[in-house]
This record gives C-alpha cells, structure tokens and sequence, in this order.
C-alpha cells in the first residue's frame, strides 16, 4: 500500500497552542516562588511566571533605563502582562500571591512617610494663609510677599514624597494625574478584566484613550490640557501593568482595532495557557514553600527600595544600565534571526506589530532579570553591566511569549467558525495513534455545535480540516469507527519546545549560545505553518 502523502504545509485554523514559559531560565528568586505558587495553587506555572515580571517592574519602572548603542540609546523597563484565564482558575489567589509584596510596601511606606508628610503640608497650608491674607491688605507690603512666596517654595519643596502609584479602576485623566503626582511612575495591577474595559472607553463614552499607555511604556512625555481641567505634565512616564482576565473580556472589547492598530497590544506580554482544571489532585497538592516566599517578597522591596539617581531638587532620574559586549552579539543575533520572522511568509508577519517590539522585549526582561537576581543575592554592585546569561533568558522568555502572542491574536481574530475547528484539532492532537472517530467524539461531544449535531456534525468537522491538511479519517473494516491520523507536521509544531532543560530549534540555552541557527541546519525539514521561512532562512545564510 502506498503511504499517504500529507500535504507539506498544513493551514490549521487559529495559531498553535502556545509554549510553556521557560521558567528554568528565570532567577532563581524568581523561579522558585513561581514553582512553589504553581504547585500549591495548582495553576499553570505560566501564570505566576508572568507575574512575577509584572511585579519586578512595579518595583524599578521609570528608576532604571537600559542603554544598547548610539542608535537605540534608551529602553525603559517597564513591563506589561496580561494573564488570560476561564472563570474559576484560581487567578486571583495566584495574583494575590504574586503581587501581595508590591502591595505591602507601599502600605509599609505609607505608614512610615505619612506623619512627616502630613506636618510638612500642615506648614504649607499655614503659609499659604498668610500669604493669602498679606495680599488681601489694602496696602500689601511686596517685601513681605516676597518672603511669604520664599517660604512657600522651600516648604513645599520639603514636603516629602509619599508613593502611592498603584490603581486597579483608574480613568486616563486620573492615570496621568497619579503618574505626575509619583514622579512619572504608576502601575496598573488588577486580577480582574476592569483596566482593560477602562482602556476600552468605559468612562470615555466608548473610545479608546491610549495615549498614557502608549507613552507610560516608553518613557515618553505627557503633556496634556482640556479645557475644565488643569494642564498635566508628566516628563517621563513609567507605566507598569499586571492585569489577569477571562477570555470574555478580550472577545468583548469593541475598539479592537484601535487598540492593535496604534500598537497597544503590540505592547503587552500575554499568556493565554491551557486549563489544569481535571487535572488537579487536591490531597497531594504542595503546601507553599515558605522560604522561597520569603526570598521572593525580600527581593521585590529590594526592587522597590533601589532609588534611581536624584537631581539637586530631588527630582528622579532613571540610571542607564547596559550590557557587555557578548551580550549584545546574542542580543543582535536574535534581532537578525527574527527579522527573517517578520518577512511575508513568515511566522511573525501575522503579528507584525508585536514582533516589532520583540527585541525590545528581550532587553527589559534580561534587566528585570539581572536586578532581581542581584538584589536577592546582594550584589556588591546591582547596576553593572548585564552579562549574556540574562539576555539568553530574556530570549528564551521572550520565544516563548511570542507563541501566546500569536494564539491570543488568534483567538482575537477567530470567528465561532475558526475556534471550533481549532478545538476539535487539539482534542484530536490529545488521541493515541489506535484511537478513532468515535474516540474524537468522546472527547468533543460536550462542545457546542457538536453538542447538538452529534457525529455527524464533527465528520463534517473533520472534513473542514481534511482540505486543511490537519488530519484525515483512515478507513478500516466495516461498521468499525475510522481512525483519527494527524499531520505529523502538526503534531511537531505542537511540541513543547521549552523543556526544562536543553535546548531546541525555538529555545537558547543558558549559556548564552542561540540554538536557533543549529536548528536549521540541523533539521531537515521545518514545519512551518506561515509561509516558506525554512527557505527563507537558507537563503538568509
């Protein structure tokens, strides 16, 4: 019998499942707490992974900028991730555990600043009386307006910072007010949908406000003024943004493409991981590791405390960290081997916008890395130059992020249409190679339409993703249910290609040497669901 011959490129509806985040490559401070969380909550590891970034960003956003090269001078390292989980998947304790350090001090700074803070403005309100009252005399004295105005500055200028920078429902007008008010720096941490409905015009009558989010992630400056409402100038904005949500959320979000046309998307870090619900044992689930919370909830006041430089009048200045040179040689040659992604054909052209943004990525997680490692070991000096270890990280990370990437922008994209037949693949991707349509069934028969069109709705199903080139029904004798047979082309792009250790096509190892191009050489063939990339690449060499 001849062997069937499956076409060379499958066109599978929606993007693949998305990879694990590698969280061996993450500091061990880090990784730890994310393994001890995971396992007690029995969460996906990818969840509290992302957090943990999210969390390490609150702490240095707007205090530390990194430096490449002439020609990309600057890099703010403040971070957003967005966590997208069902109903019922434990995000908020997950958030909760992830979080709850940032949390607790600034409450801790609060307490500790407040009673200065509030004589100090006791004093400016005084002197703002009597400044009041000199120049309603009906002959003021100019010279003692000129004291009373001295006196004002200096007191003001006494009054000492307090930080409050952190929201979960906040309106644009008021994020800008709350970074100016916090020296450029705000953070948005929500184990709830709300900010993203808020950034979708909740309180704007419906239209997308994005302008602070654009700039909080850049370091940009803000300047805005309408009229009713004070003039607002904030000179670097520091944004940093955690938010856990349901599927829903994003599905219902109506300014779309606003949102992804001026790049707000191409912004975030989204994981969008598979369910463990059925697959939890809660007699043997870890308790939590309290020494690995410790260390955790230490380094992120460390990442807190870390001041950034000051000028005479105290005002905050981010220092500038930058990289070694075989840092920067890795760090160039993901740049190169990406680039080859974004052509047309190529794995990252449906998602241009966010692998635009990819490298930059890469350089905020390996400084967000480096800190935190350094902070939790105490390092003799934090803000030396960051080593290849930290940027091979933040490209394994940042390989992986992009597979979420292009399975969230899928998910956004997809019609009803699209998302069954991509379930119904995954489900087929789960049977063993002597399993059948009847099998298939089993597994899908609880999924609305096959709910209620029965077989014969997921033959028709199947079909749809025969001329895709996804799978085929293989016939055997009569009366018995066909077997169900994959693309094995399919079935390769759906590996894991994070494992805990080692490396592969899509991974770097921690030693700082990029596998990737080993991977081409090494692979015969490439599956490649996006165009010719494989040729691509070749041709790239």
């Amino acid at each position: 019998m001849t062997a069937y011959r499956w076409p060379d490129r499958p066109k599978p509806p929606i993007a693949p499942k998305p990879d694990k985040l590698p969280v061996h490559a993450f500091p061990d401070v880090l990784k730890e707490h994310i393994k001890s969380v995971a396992g007690a909550i029995e969460v996906p590891a990818d969840l509290p992974a992302l957090l943990s970034i999210v969390a390490c960003s609150a702490g240095l956003a707007g205090k530390i900028k990194a430096y490449v090269n002439i020609k990309w001078p600057e890099v703010w390292c403040s971070f957003y991730g967005i966590g997208i989980l069902d109903s019922g998947e434990r995000k908020s304790t997950t958030f909760s555990a992830m979080m709850d350090p940032v949390f607790g001090w600034l409450q801790d700074e609060q307490n500790r600043l407040m009673p200065g803070y509030l004589k100090a403005r006791d004093k400016v309100d005084v002197l703002q009386k009597g400044l009041e009252r000199e120049k309603g005399r009906a002959t003021p004295d100019m010279k003692v307006i000129e004291k009373a105005r001295e006196d004002l500055a200096k007191a003001e200028a006494a009054v000492p910072y307090v930080p409050d920078w952190w929201r979960d429902d906040v309106t644009h007008e008021r994020l800008v007010s709350l970074m100016k008010e916090n020296e450029g720096r705000a953070a948005i941490l929500s184990a709830e949908g709300g900010p993203l409905r808020n950034l979708d015009g909740k309180y704007s009558d419906g239209i997308a406000n994005v302008e602070a989010y654009k700039k909080g992630f850049d370091g940009e400056k803000i300047s805005t003024g309408r009229q009713g409402s004070d003039d607002q100038l904030v000179d670097r904005a520091a944004l940093t943004m955690g938010v856990c949500l349901q599927p829903s959320v994003l599905e219902t979000i109506r300014n779309q493409r606003t949102l992804r046309g001026e790049g707000v998307w191409a912004r975030c870090a989204f994981v969008y991981p598979e369910s463990r619900a059925g697959y939890r044992n809660h007699r043997t689930a870890p308790a939590f590791k309290k020494e690995a919370e410790t260390s955790y909830r230490n380094m992120v006041r460390g990442l807190c405390d870390l001041d950034g430089a000051r000028t005479s009048d105290r005002a905050l200045v981010p220092i500038q960290i930058g990289f070694t040179d075989d840092a920067l040689e890795l760090l160039y040659g993901f740049m190169d081997e990406y680039e080859l992604e974004k052509r047309h054909g190529g794995r990252l052209r449906p998602i241009l916008e966010w692998g635009e943004k990819a490298h930059g990525l890469v350089v905020r997680v390996a400084v967000l890395f480096a800190l935190a490692d350094r902070i939790a070991k105490e390092a003799d000096r934090p803000l030396a130059d960051i080593g290849k270890e930290w940027v091979a990280a933040g490209i394994a990370v940042v390989r992986a992020l992009s597979t979420h990437a292009m399975f969230t922008f899928g998910q956004m994209d997809a019609d009803e249409d699209q998302k069954i037949l991509r379930y119904v693949l995954d489900r087929a991707l789960e049977l063993k190679s002597d399993e059948t349509l009847r099998d298939l069934h089993r597994l899908t028969q609880r999924k609305a339409p096959i709910k209620s069109g029965g077989i014969d709705k997921l033959k028709k199903l199947v079909e749809e993703l025969e001329v895709l080139g996804c799978l085929r029904l293989e016939k055997r004798d009569r009366g018995q249910s066909p077997y169900v047979r994959v693309n094995p082309a399919v079935r390769v792009d759906n590996v894991d290609r994070t494992p805990e250790s080692g490396t592969s096509v899509n991974n770097v190892n921690m030693n700082g040497d990029s596998s990737f191009q080993k991977g081409w050489d090494s692979c015969e063939t490439v599956p490649d669901f996006y165009g010719p990339l494989q040729e691509v690449a070749h041709a790239h060499r």
